[in-house]
C-alpha cells in the first residue's frame, strides 16, 4: 500500500493549510518531524516503528545497562518505548516494575532475571543475572527525520497535528486552539 503523502507532499499540504504564508518553509520540516514524533508516543498501531531485537545479552553480576551500550546490541539511541522483554535462554516473558522499586532494593538476589525497569537510557534487571542470558526486546523506535514513517491512515492526523504546532509557534493562538480542539482526545 502506498503512502497518502510523500514528505514533499506533506510539506505542501501543511504550507497550503497555513494559507501559503511565505518565510516559513524552513520550519515546515520541523513541524512535521515534531508531529510525527508526537504520534509515535501515542498508543496506536505504527508497524514501521516497531522493532524486534534478538540476541540482547545480559551478563553475570551486572543489573544495570545503558541502552546505548548493551552487549550484543547495536545502537539503541532511537528506543522510544520498550514493549516487551523476553528471556530466550529460559523461555519466559519478563515483567516490568517501577524504577523507584528497583532503586529501593537494599540487596538483590542473583539468578535468571524475571523483571525489568527503565529510567531514561538506564535499563535494570532483577534478580541480578548469575550468568549470561539472551533476551529478546520488542520496542518502538523514534521516527527518522524528514521521512514518512506513519501508515497512510494517520497522515491526515499527522498534518493536523503539525498545523497545530505551526500555528502555536507562529503565535496565532486562535487558529492553534481551533485545530487543537478538532484533534482526537488521545492525541491531546
Amino acid at each position: 500500500m502506498s503512502d497518502l503523502y510523500t514528505w514533499t507532499e506533506a510539506r505542501q499540504e501543511l504550507a497550503d493549510a497555513l494559507g501559503g504564508r511565505t518565510g516559513i518553509n524552513a520550519r515546515l520540516d520541523r513541524y512535521l518531524n515534531w508531529s510525527q514524533g508526537w504520534l509515535a508516543k501515542c498508543e496506536i498501531e505504527l508497524p514501521r516503528l516497531e522493532v524486534v531485537e534478538t540476541g540482547v545479552r545480559v551478563v553475570d553480576n551486572q543489573s544495570e545497562y545503558n541502552l546505548r551500550s548493551i552487549p550484543g546490541i547495536g545502537d539503541f539511541q532511537d528506543v522510544l518505548g520498550i514493549r516487551l522483554i523476553r528471556n530466550d535462554t529460559d523461555n519466559y516473558r519478563l515483567w516490568r516494575f517501577g524504577w523507584e522499586e528497583y532503586r529501593g532494593l537494599s540487596t538483590q538476589a542473583t539468578g535468571s532475571p524475571i523483571r525489568w525497569s527503565r529510567s531514561g537510557n538506564l535499563l535494570a534487571f532483577d534478580p541480578q543475572p548469575d550468568k549470561t542470558y539472551l533476551l529478546r526486546m520488542d520496542y518502538r523506535r523514534r521516527p527518522r527525520r524528514d521521512t514518512v514513517e506513519l501508515d497512510s491512515e494517520w497522515h491526515d492526523l499527522w498534518i493536523d497535528l503539525a498545523l497545530f504546532r505551526a500555528w502555536e509557534r507562529l503565535q496565532q493562538y486562535a487558529e492553534s486552539i481551533a485545530v487543537f480542539r478538532a484533534l482526537p482526545s488521545w492525541v491531546q
